[in-house]
């Protein structure tokens, strides 16, 4: 549940595959962007399943690995 400062009432964010499916029905497109599906806890086949219905096109993006470890210390520090 996501709660704005100031906000008397919450504003409860849908499951993601709740999104999804509103996307679909209304013929949206998505955009995806992530850095964490390498991680063990990261359900791979939960997001094939999510996504079955759509026509996916996927791009890969390559970031050095310098540029990479500037990026996680600027957003652990």
């Amino acid at each position: 549940m996501r709660v704005r400062v100031g906000d008397p009432t919450p504003n409860p964010r849908p499951h993601p595959r709740q999104e999804l499916a509103h996307a679909h029905e209304e013929a949206r497109g998505l955009m995806l962007s992530t850095e964490d599906l390498d991680l063990p806890e990261t359900d791979v086949e939960d997001l094939v399943s999510a996504l079955h219905d759509y026509n996916l096109t996927t791009v890969v993006m390559y970031r050095p690995f310098y540029e990479w470890m500037i990026s996680v210390h600027g957003q652990n520090a």
